[in-house]
């Protein structure tokens, strides 16, 4: 993917669609992996408890950004300076918040067809803002708290891109009607029709950083012509001669 950034695709199935859906760049930056192998490792899982320790694990390095798979198959992201930027949100008693509630961080169900239901969770950061995802019915500007269909409608415009204060981009680069909650106990994408879960994580110091990168891999709009950036003046809003005067 492009420079400072992870595409994350994850599928039911044992292989993927192939398909890129709102990415248009080709791949330019395949990024460093490193795979961690503990030697050590001992323990086992019973029903929904888990005994021993297992420090083996899959990183990805492009950029500022890292993506971390440790063994117990949560995927965490990092910014190269060590702080934690997004983490998929797994509740079960091997889990750094131990939880017996044995709940995924994807979660796969029945569908239609051949599709499944799918679901995304990940850890809410205290503090943390979160702006974008296109045009809504609603006065919030920080979206935090707030649960968005994700669904075209007349007057609403779903783009399932968002920029956190913290310092990344997200995209849910999913075609399907759904939905996502930004809770204070946590996040929740979900596709009520799909194949895969596929979804994008930039990293950044700044808005525009984030915002360049996400337009290189979606497709940057075009120049306007020079013939459309003169004065444009409508005539169903005036009334009279005297109101076309400037």
């Amino acid at each position: 993917m492009g420079e400072r950034c992870t595409a994350c695709t994850r599928d039911k199935k044992s292989s993927f669609t192939g398909r890129d859906w709102a990415l248009e760049a080709k791949d330019a930056h395949a990024g460093e992996v490193e795979i961690f192998e503990d030697p050590s490792a001992k323990g086992g899982a019973f029903a929904n408890m888990y005994e021993g320790t297992d420090t083996s694990y899959g990183k990805i390095t492009n950029g500022k950004l890292h993506a971390v798979i440790d063994s117990g198959s949560v995927i965490t992201f990092y910014h190269e300076d060590g702080r934690v930027l997004l983490k998929e949100h797994f509740r079960r008693l091997r889990d750094e918040e131990s939880m017996p509630l044995n709940i995924m961080g994807r979660e796969y169900s029945n569908g239609v067809g051949d599709n499944f239901r799918i679901v995304a969770r990940f850890v809410a950061r205290k503090g943390e803002k979160i702006f974008g995802m296109g045009q809504y019915q609603q006065h919030e500007l920080d979206l935090k708290g707030c649960m968005l269909e994700l669904a075209q409608r007349n007057s609403q415009v779903s783009v399932p891109f968002y920029l956190s204060s913290i310092g990344y981009g997200f995209l849910w680069n999913n075609p399907g009607v759904g939905q996502v909650m930004f809770a204070n106990n946590g996040t929740e994408w979900v596709t009520e029709s799909g194949k895969e879960i596929d979804y994008l994580v930039i990293a950044g110091d700044m808005p525009a950083e984030i915002e360049e990168n996400y337009m290189t891999l979606t497709g940057k709009p075009p120049m306007m012509p020079e013939y459309g950036m003169g004065f444009w003046q409508c005539s169903s809003a005036t009334g009279t001669r005297n109101s076309f005067c400037l």
